[in-house]
């Protein structure tokens, strides 16, 4: 299956910058920016090209980070000037530049092996679907009050959203999309100012499209959303991904091309 994939990097990073630490998207972890951690994952799921939704004030930044990090990585910058429309608006822009029929979506901020990635491809090729949502029964390194949760009845995705009171999982995000749902999008975007992405899956579930859930239960993964997560990941319990992630990198790295002087 030829995918490309949508990197979501448009986000102000405004608790993080107050804190004096920059955009989050290019903090570096163990001397890395965290961009390269969902780039390296996403490449080694065999994808060929990626489109990266960033701000005006952080574009120049990810460019250097790929630059510096990367020898060949097939790159289209897209840039959402008005963020305040949220997450779902910096997936149409993007959406309109894929060139697959099918693509993976990766929020910017999240650290995972590729086994994600990859368990999300898997499930597509052995079920009729529209959309695939990387769900966790039980997650270990994230803060679950302030986490998406999933409601579902077996692989059927119900509704999307935050504070649900009825959920199966939690959001690890990471999705499988369709380009048919570009037709949502468009809708969407033509209603509502503010665009979030669960806005989006749970119009297509109203919509009876097919919103799958993928169980990755067990593979470590985190995000980046507060400082104190930022210090969990440098040196408290989330640094576990950190490790699992860099260890797969050891037996992919052949695979992702990057420079050789960062090679791990």
């Amino acid at each position: 299956m030829m995918l490309d994939a949508i990197v979501l990097a448009a986000g102000l990073s405004e608790r993080f910058r107050e804190a004096g630490y920059g955009f989050k998207v290019v903090a570096p972890v163990d001397s890395i920016p965290l961009i390269v951690y969902p780039l390296v994952s996403l490449k080694a799921s065999g994808i060929s090209r990626i489109v990266i939704v960033a701000n005006p004030e952080n574009k120049h930044l990810l460019e250097e980070a790929i630059e510096e990090w990367f020898e060949d990585l097939n790159v289209r910058f897209i840039v959402n000037r008005d963020v305040s429309r949220e997450n779902g608006y910096s997936l149409y822009l993007a959406c309109r530049y894929v060139e697959t029929d099918s693509f993976l979506v990766s929020m910017a901020d999240h650290l995972y092996p590729h086994s994600i990635p990859r368990k999300l491809i898997e499930v597509g090729e052995n079920m009729k679907w529209d959309v695939i949502v990387a769900g966790d029964r039980n997650p270990l390194y994230i803060d679950i009050s302030e986490a998406t949760l999933i409601n579902a009845s077996d692989s059927r995705v119900l509704k999307v959203g935050k504070g649900l009171k009825r959920w199966k999982y939690v959001d690890a995000g990471v999705f499988l999309m369709k380009k048919s749902i570009l037709k949502i999008l468009k809708n969407i975007v033509r209603e509502r100012h503010v665009v979030k992405l669960s806005d989006v899956l749970n119009t297509a579930i109203e919509m009876r499209y097919s919103v799958l859930v993928a169980d990755i239960t067990g593979i470590p993964w985190t995000e980046l959303d507060s400082l104190e997560d930022y210090r969990s990941i440098l040196y408290g319990v989330r640094r576990k991904v950190v490790e699992e992630v860099v260890k797969e990198w050891g037996k992919l790295l052949e695979n992702v091309q990057m420079v050789q002087s960062h090679a791990i």
